[in-house]
């Protein structure tokens, strides 16, 4: 009895693993650590699905097999249903990782190109998310800003609010193309230069 219980708690881990870990993977660098998708963790759906189980196996344990008493038979139906999760939630799992795999190969190659034509034409394009500034003094301020960024080959494109994992890797990848490029145009220590004139400009 005691070893159906502590195996059982095994199970709820792996499920709980099998759960997590696959959005971590799909969503890193969003999810930054592991303790971070541990926190976007959906509970409330793990939870339910667990209290679910546990009824279920509740009312199928009153079906008596042979002499095996009914808490036995409880953790016994319960285990198998269960591991009927966990291969669920594994298949599942990984299908989603492959897939993720695959976007962020496919989005890599076209930044990788994106970068050598950047590269070629001396604009480097920095994306950035979140909603274009609205206010008028706050606009022309990064106009100005934006002036000055060109000068060091740089200007940021907005692509909105959908930040995804694959995303972001492949554009660390633009960013290990371009800065090298960007240390040998623009000289050493050219990015606390750029930084402090933005500073001077955002301080008038």
């Amino acid at each position: 009895m005691k070893k159906l219980l502590l195996f059982n708690v095994a199970v709820v881990f792996g499920l709980f693993l099998a759960s997590v870990l696959p959005s971590y993977y799909i969503n890193y660098p969003v999810y930054y650590s592991f303790i971070n998708a541990f926190e976007q963790f959906e509970w409330t759906l793990f939870v339910g699905i667990l209290i679910a189980g546990i009824l279920l196996s509740g009312v199928l344990g009153y079906y008596k097999y042979k002499s095996i008493p009914y808490p036995q038979r409880f953790l016994m139906i319960n285990i198998l249903l269960d591991i009927i999760l966990l291969i669920f939630i594994s298949i599942h799992g990984i299908l989603v990782a492959l897939d993720a795999k695959t976007e962020y190969e496919a989005l890599s190659l076209k930044y990788k190109l994106k970068a050598k034509s950047d590269i070629k034409n001396d604009l480097i394009i920095y994306e950035t998310f979140g909603f274009p500034v609205s206010l008028d003094s706050a606009h022309e301020t990064e106009e100005k800003v934006d002036s000055l960024v060109r000068t060091y080959g740089i200007t940021h494109s907005n692509i909105g609010c959908v930040i995804t994992g694959p995303l972001l890797k492949a554009q660390s990848d633009y960013n290990a193309l371009t800065e090298p490029y960007l240390d040998i145009r623009n000289g050493e220590g050219w990015k606390n230069r750029m930084q402090q004139q933005i500073t001077q400009i955002r301080n008038n």
